[in-house]
């Protein structure tokens, strides 16, 4: 079992409970499932009415497991049965792409060195026990090299030619 996954004995997500079913499900699929209203917003968490125009909500659809690092701790210490052998671990809320108003609760499976808000993040699935997949959160591929830092805006300096200086570091901070 991965490092990442409680031991037995530690509480998991009823993946029946109906509400969440749907979700659950998508997981075990590898796939973000979101409830949908007739209107086509997204809504979460799950409710029979959406959030946005209050009409019903009609069905679950795929969406990119992406988005954008809103807040996050580290947790050092714990009384969660199964989980103090697991600390530290990064707890995270992403806000997802496709809608940012929809905010999601993880672990980070890899969690960078220096988070910073805005940070591309993305979905990685972990099989907990049978039939249990749990959602967590890493850094997107696009933010690894120097995860917690915004790309360089430069482009690359054409084969041959030095690279432009870098600007001067910072003092202000």
């Amino acid at each position: 079992m991965s490092a990442l996954v409680p031991p037995p004995g530690t509480p998991l997500p009823n993946v029946d409970e109906p509400d969440f079913a749907p979700f659950w499900a998508g997981c075990r699929l590898g796939r973000l499932l979101l409830p949908r209203c007739a209107e086509g917003h997204l809504n979460w968490p799950p409710r029979p009415v959406c959030r946005t125009c209050r009409a019903d909500i009609t069905d679950w659809t795929q969406v990119p497991g992406r988005g954008r690092l809103f807040s996050w701790t580290v947790v050092h210490r714990t009384r969660l049965r199964g989980y103090a052998d697991l600390t530290p671990y990064t707890v995270v809320i992403v806000a997802l792409d496709q809608d940012p108003a929809i905010r999601l609760l993880g672990r980070c499976v890899r969690p960078p060195a220096r988070p910073a808000q805005g940070m591309p993040m993305e979905t990685e699935y972990v099989p907990a026990a049978e039939g249990v997949v749990l959602p967590f959160w890493r850094p997107a591929a696009e933010s690894a090299p120097g995860a917690g830092e915004p790309a360089s805006a430069e482009p690359p300096a054409p084969a041959g030619e030095p690279a432009p200086a870098a600007p001067p570091a910072r003092t202000d901070h």
